[in-house]
């Protein structure tokens, strides 16, 4: 994992970016029911005067774009010809595929973030996709 930082902006810094709905991740927010000061996001404030709260330059939004990512797994298991000629099969497999399935980020404070973008907006993670299958011979 490298030591890289970056900035987050539009729509991971901004609660309501181009008019779009606060993230799932701004619920750990300051609030006056949770004064904490260690909450992973500031007080959302609609008006002018809170837009000093997402300054994307301050050291709050710096955020570590250290990550681990898994792109694929596949698994399979091929069954005994011993097993298979029983049930009249020269072959047997059984499998299955993820693509995508897991990233696991160094900062917790946004979770849909995609590490690989080239931008601090978050963006869309990445899709992923789980298969099965079976593969027969007779």
């Amino acid at each position: 994992m490298a030591k890289v930082k970056t900035y987050l902006s539009e729509e991971a810094a901004y609660p309501f970016f181009n008019g779009a709905n606060v993230k799932e991740q701004w619920l750990n927010r300051w609030t006056t029911a949770n004064p904490d000061p260690n909450a992973d996001f500031p007080r959302i404030l609609t008006t002018a005067a809170g837009a000093h709260n997402y300054n994307p330059t301050s050291s709050f939004w710096l955020f570590s774009g250290a990550y681990f990512r898994v792109r694929g797994i596949t698994l399979g298991y091929t069954i005994p010809q011993d097993v298979t000629k029983r049930i009249g099969l020269a072959k047997l497999r059984i499998y299955g595929t993820a693509n995508n399935p897991f990233t696991f980020m160094a900062d917790k404070r946004l979770a849909d973030y995609d590490p690989e973008s080239d931008s601090g907006r978050g963006g869309y993670p990445g899709i992923k996709t789980w298969s099965i299958g079976l593969s027969a011979g007779f």
